[in-house]
């Protein structure tokens, strides 16, 4: 094994590669510049986290029962399968029916369903993980048949998406 590693290092040392990287010269090895080059991306990743930077990630799937010529269908249920629990105060999801459709901003639980669309949750005031929602029409008729539906999830102080789906046809 050291006989493999010492044949390495000395070609790294000879190549113009070993130049790129800052202390890097003849006198280090590829261990050590491997070693070097790994603290430094890993000090990069960390300075672009802030400490309150969380990945969500989410499962969209077609809601239960045919959707009609009548407002009030359930569309599609979304379940939260990585990330913190988000407040509906905080959050806005929002919805496009067809290919190039336009976004409605749905209502959250906590909010009227006047809207062309509405989420609905266990009525405890978050989106937790593992927990599923559904989104419905609202008072409008969104979908009749089958049609293309797409997400976006919010976050409303910052104005930042936090999740799209890809489309999902719904029937």
């Amino acid at each position: 094994v050291i006989a493999l590693y010492a044949s390495l290092d000395e070609d790294y040392s000879n190549s113009p590669l070993s130049s790129l990287v800052p202390g890097c010269g003849e006198d280090t090895s590829f261990v050590m510049s491997s070693l070097i080059f790994a603290v430094w991306a890993g000090s990069l990743a960390e300075s672009n986290t802030g400490g309150d930077f969380v990945m969500y990630s989410f499962d969209i799937s077609d809601a239960a029962g045919p959707t009609t010529s009548d407002s009030g269908d359930n569309l599609v249920y979304i379940q939260m399968t990585q990330g913190d629990d988000l407040m509906w105060s905080e959050i806005e999801v929002q919805m496009s029916v067809g290919p190039d459709g336009p976004y409605y901003t749905c209502t959250n639980p906590d909010q009227s369903s006047d809207t062309g669309c509405v989420v609905s949750d266990n009525d405890d005031g978050m989106w937790a993980f593992a927990e599923d929602i559904t989104i419905s029409e609202g008072s409008d008729n969104l979908c009749d048949g089958s049609c293309e539906i797409q997400v976006r999830i919010l976050d409303s102080a910052e104005s930042m998406l936090i999740y799209e789906s890809n489309p999902i046809t719904v029937e």
